[in-house]
């Protein structure tokens, strides 16, 4: 599960909404401080619209736990010239999708 986190995390970086769909569950969710969606093109639709507002996004982990079908990883997000502290809590399908994304601010 890290190494597909960690996917997550570049794929967002490089902001490949084509591997991002791949890595997300049909059903998946998406739960932040803005905005609460639910679908997979829901969810590309919001990270688009993130991806629109940054010419440059950076993710780097500095911590992430695994266990289970549960990552949470602890994130120095870079947008722009801004850094943001995260916590990205990713729950993961059987099927070694994403089912549900919830991201912490501070």
């Amino acid at each position: 599960m890290n190494a597909l986190a960690l996917t997550y995390f570049r794929a967002f970086a490089a902001k490949d909404l084509a591997q991002l769909r791949e890595l997300l569950d049909a059903d998946v969710t998406l739960r932040d401080w803005v905005v609460e969606v639910k679908g997979r093109d829901e969810v590309l639709v919001e990270m688009s619209r993130s991806f629109e507002s940054f010419a440059s996004i950076q993710v780097t982990p500095i911590h992430v736990y695994c266990d289970q079908s549960t990552v949470i990883g602890e994130l120095d997000i870079a947008l722009d010239s801004e850094h943001i502290k995260v916590v990205d809590v990713l729950e993961y399908s059987s099927d070694r999708k994403i089912r549900a994304i919830r991201a912490f601010k501070g």
